[in-house]
């Protein structure tokens, strides 16, 4: 034993146990300064003893001193008398050293149910089982017939007023522009980059805009990269240049902020809405006119 280690003890909190119970070991050091380390019990202490469970370390300050202790829970299956040696548990004092002190030597002994041999063994127990009554399952049967008329009338309903589908309007370049018109004011309107939220604000402007030119012109806008995308409408006859430059200043600064971290200042980013409009203006398709009546 160290000078700074004062007690270590390892025991069961029984001396005797009957097989299947559960045991409860305790390792426990009393020292002055440093630490100490038990080692630790992972699935079993060896002779079949079993570890059902594992508590935590326990620190107290007492009369200057410190007392560490751990429980473990265990089960053995096997009568006998069980000894076991003593355990190594490491200390390391204030300078760093670490010594190695060993726990006293502990036993239990282990004993299995006695059984008187003398006695005749008897017949199991018949036990009576009353009758069972009707009015014990009414219950019962009253909720599986309204649960049965339930379904049915469900059914009935369906099959007799099931909704017929409703013919969803086609898509066309129309209903795709008034939309995005309609979702960039609501943008516009939410000020996203007033409240921390500029990334978000360009993104979904720029997932507006990509998304109105797929529908529009039948192009990859949303998987294509601006200089990509930009190329690729320069071969639409009805994109001027002005429309072209619009739209790469616009979409590059979404890029900025999207990949660069580029933080723009309220000006620009209302700014960059005004482009986001002038570029649906200038993209704006040509309503369908309505054919004239004809003559009787």
């Amino acid at each position: 034993m160290t000078a700074q280690v004062t007690k270590v003890e390892v025991s069961f909190n029984k001396d005797t146990a009957l097989i299947g119970d559960y045991l409860y070991l305790r390792m426990s050091g009393l020292y002055k300064g440093g630490e100490i380390f038990f080692p630790t019990l992972k699935d079993t202490i060896g002779n079949g003893f079993e570890v059902i469970e594992k508590g935590n370390e326990q620190i107290k300050d007492t009369l200057n001193q410190k007392k560490k202790s751990i429980d473990y829970t265990f089960i053995q299956f096997d009568a006998g008398r069980y000894e076991f040696l003593p355990l190594p548990i490491l200390y390391k004092n204030g300078a760093g050293k670490i010594d190695t002190v060993y726990s006293n030597p502990f036993a239990i002994q282990i004993i299995s149910i006695p059984v008187d041999t003398l006695k005749d063994i008897k017949p199991a127990k018949t036990y009576y089982i009353p009758p069972y009554q009707f009015k014990e399952f009414l219950p019962l049967v009253i909720s599986i017939i309204l649960f049965s008329l339930i379904i049915a009338a469900i059914i009935y309903w369906w099959m007799k007023y099931k909704k017929k589908t409703i013919p969803q309007e086609p898509i066309t370049v129309e209903s795709i522009y008034d939309n995005t018109l309609k979702q960039l004011n609501i943008l516009k309107s939410q000020k996203l980059w007033t409240i921390n939220q500029t990334k978000e604000h360009y993104l979904k402007l720029s997932e507006l805009i990509r998304n109105y030119i797929e529908y529009r012109y039948g192009m990859l806008a949303l998987e294509s990269t601006t200089d990509e995308l930009i190329t690729a409408m320069k071969s639409e006859k009805s994109i001027s240049m002005d429309i072209l430059q619009v739209l790469n200043e616009l979409l590059k600064h979404c890029d900025l902020v999207k990949f660069a971290k580029w933080k723009p200042t309220e000006e620009a980013v209302e700014e960059n809405l005004s482009q986001a409009f002038q570029f649906m203006y200038m993209t704006k398709p040509s309503r369908i006119q309505k054919e004239p009546k004809k003559n009787d």
